[in-house]
């Protein structure tokens, strides 16, 4: 990496981004580390402590930290040497990039080339928790039912510094048609018109369960479909890092998943839950009602196919 961003807190009550320790004794005596240290957002504290302890770069940099570091120069307690040899490593990166050596940039990526990558990737980071026999899914001759809105609308990457611009984002639903399975009309209905209620902030960042899909609503759809999915969907990243109520399954999560078993299961059916979402989840409260548990992660555009 060329690299390393030094983190908010502190070490045996140090910043990190203040630490000469751990940036110049640690990162370039001891590992020989040859590119640039740089803060992350506005981290630390005192300015002339970070360019002693070997921070390259302040980010995003600031009028008083510029201010400060000539103050400090002025009056002797900051010499101007180490701005320099902070520089200096930034400015040796710089002369490595295609940028500085003139590459010329054609901005019109191949975009089905990538998504296949992407969904290469996908597809190996997929992690199987459980499978009572129900995984892969076989050829069905009825329908796939499918719970959760999520499901219609894929958690394909983190918030804020991990939110990026995407051509598409393929959920588990257009994934399972494209491999040639047939969802569940109702179902597939249900979801998509509480959906349309929401913008897709909203869609994002809260828990949108259909908390009036009755015990009634749930067993019909038995006699049309020969497994049930219920999708857990959890968004994280940047803003919006996880909580304790992220790790638990909420109760009407419980509700769906008791209900969604109960109807499948008294007809023989198979029921799989599948989890989107960027950290960990909690499967203690379901782990031993389900047949198959599929982790997703954040699996990026091409999601779906690859689950």
């Amino acid at each position: 990496p060329w690299a390393i961003m030094t983190s908010y807190n502190k070490i045996n009550g140090v910043y990190t981004s203040e630490d000469y320790g751990l940036l110049t004794t640690v990162v370039r005596d001891e590992w020989g580390y040859k590119g640039f240290l740089m803060t992350d957002w506005l981290a630390g504290r005192d300015v002339v402590a970070q360019m002693k302890a070997g921070q390259n770069l302040l980010m995003p940099g600031t009028r008083p930290q510029m201010k400060a570091i000539m103050a400090a120069v002025k009056n002797g307690q900051l010499s101007e040497k180490v701005i320099d040899d902070n520089a200096a490593v930034v400015l040796r990166i710089v002369q490595q990039t295609l940028a500085a050596k003139g590459y010329k940039f054609s901005n019109k990526p191949d975009l089905a080339k990538n998504a296949q990558i992407s969904r290469e990737a996908a597809s190996e980071c997929l992690v199987l928790l459980k499978n009572n026999n129900v995984l892969p899914l076989k050829n069905t001759s009825n329908q796939i039912a499918v719970f959760g809105n999520h499901a219609f609308s894929l958690i394909a990457y983190g918030t804020g510094s991990g939110s990026v611009s995407t051509k598409h984002n393929v959920s588990l639903a257009e994934g399972l048609r494209n491999a040639g399975y047939k969802l569940n009309p109702e179902m597939e209905k249900v979801s998509l018109d509480y959906l349309a209620d929401y913008n897709k902030a909203q869609i994002l960042y809260n828990h949108i369960w259909f908390g009036d899909l009755s015990k009634e609503y749930i067993d019909q759809s038995v006699a049309n479909s020969d497994v049930a999915i219920v999708y857990l969907g959890r968004a994280a990243g940047e803003n919006t890092d996880r909580s304790i109520a992220d790790f638990n399954t909420t109760a009407l999560e419980n509700e769906l998943i008791d209900n969604v078993c109960n109807a499948y299961h008294a007809k023989n059916k198979k029921v799989v839950v599948v989890v989107n979402s960027g950290g960990v989840i909690n499967v203690m409260s379901f782990r031993d009602k389900v047949d198959a548990i599929l982790y997703a992660w954040t699996p990026g555009i091409e999601g779906g196919n690859a689950m």
